[in-house]
Parts: C-alpha cells; structure tokens; sequence
C-alpha cells in the first residue's frame, strides 16, 4: 500500500471486541471487532500516544479482504489504495467471509434507518436536489422521512463533481448516519458514492 506523508487514517467496523486485549496485533485474531479506529503506518508501535491501535499496510488489506471490516477511509491522500480497499471488501461480501457470513450488512435505501451509526446503503437516486449550501441526493419521496444524501457544495473535493449524473443511478454510499430532515448521510467525497450496476428485476 502506498502511504502518502506516512500515515493512511482510516475507520475499521470489526467484529469482537475481546479480540484487541488478546491479540499480539490489532487484526491478527480471526474474531471480528467492533468500533474501533485504526491508525496505518510502518510504525513497530502497536499503540500511538493516543491509544489507538496501528496496523501494519498488509494487515489492513487481510483484515478487508477476510471480511472482518466495514472500510472508511478518513482522509482522501491516496485515492489507489482506498479503491483497492473497496475492491477487497466488496469481493469479501460477494463471497460472504468473515462477518459478512454473520453480521455486516448492506442496508437497503428504502428501509427505516437507524441514525447514529456507521451503515453502507444501496439504493437508486429519485432526484437530485441542489440548494446554495447543499446538493441531496433523494432516495424516496418524501426527503423529510426518506433517505437522503447530503454534499456540502464548499466541500472542495466536489468542486468538479456533477451530481446531476447520478439521478435514477443505483449507487452504494458508506458513512454515519444522522437525523437531518429525517435519515441522511453527508458524503465527505466523491469516491464513497459507488455506482453500482441496474438492479435487473426478478423474473
């Protein structure tokens, strides 16, 4: 994994807690981990100052791949590598490992959300909406109730970002879910909204 200026932030969801206070790395135990930030660099230091873990970049990779983590990156330096980590978890959910056999999950854009919490979401764009401040993607009828998107238009990394394209597209969204005219996610950059496939009706 290229790391750019030496550290690659990025937030791990894991199955099993119990799994940190017995394992002599972070990731190396087969349980899966719950909540838990992740710092990545070539540090031999398995803590940093603030307690929180450091995985090594091979680490990271096997732990996505083996499907023991929901991936979020926290800053966007090296594009390459966080797509390749998407790749990894997405490969692992097609093949159900890990915690995708037992627990992680994709939630459906037309379901009730719980708010607060990290979630990945699927569904298709209804409309694009576009205020001043705001650029939501709608994914129901009624964005006071249904699931909504939001892009922040000062945000600079969708300074180029036509949003527009994305109407009727299904996409898949990952980030923490708040109550903002109902259950909304605001998306910190283009690459966490996936374009996904049509969902070709059943027979």
């Amino acid at each position: 994994m290229k790391i750019l200026s030496g550290i690659f932030f990025v937030f791990l969801i894991l199955c099993d807690l119990s799994a940190f206070a017995q394992a002599p790395s972070p990731l190396s135990s087969s349980k899966c981990i719950e909540f838990q930030y992740i710092k990545s660099n070539n540090s031999e230091k398995k803590l940093n100052r603030y307690g929180i873990p450091r995985v090594n970049n091979d680490e990271l990779k096997s732990t996505v791949s083996n499907g023991r983590t929901m991936y979020y990156p926290t800053d966007f330096n090296d594009l390459s590598t966080i797509a390749d980590l998407l790749n990894l978890e997405n490969d692992a959910r097609i093949a159900e490992r890990g915690c995708w056999a037992t627990g992680f999950q994709v939630y459906p854009a037309s379901k009730r959300l719980k708010t607060d919490q990290f979630m990945i979401v699927e569904g298709r764009v209804l409309n694009v909406h576009e205020t001043y401040d705001n650029t939501y993607l709608n994914f129901g009828d009624d964005w006071k109730t249904d699931f909504t998107v939001r892009i922040q238009n000062k945000n600079p990394f969708f300074k180029e970002y036509d949003a527009q394209t994305l109407k009727n597209k299904h996409v898949r969204v990952r980030g923490f879910v708040e109550n903002y005219n109902g259950p909304s996610m605001t998306i910190e950059h283009p690459i966490l909204i996936e374009a996904l496939p049509p969902v070709m009706p059943a027979p």
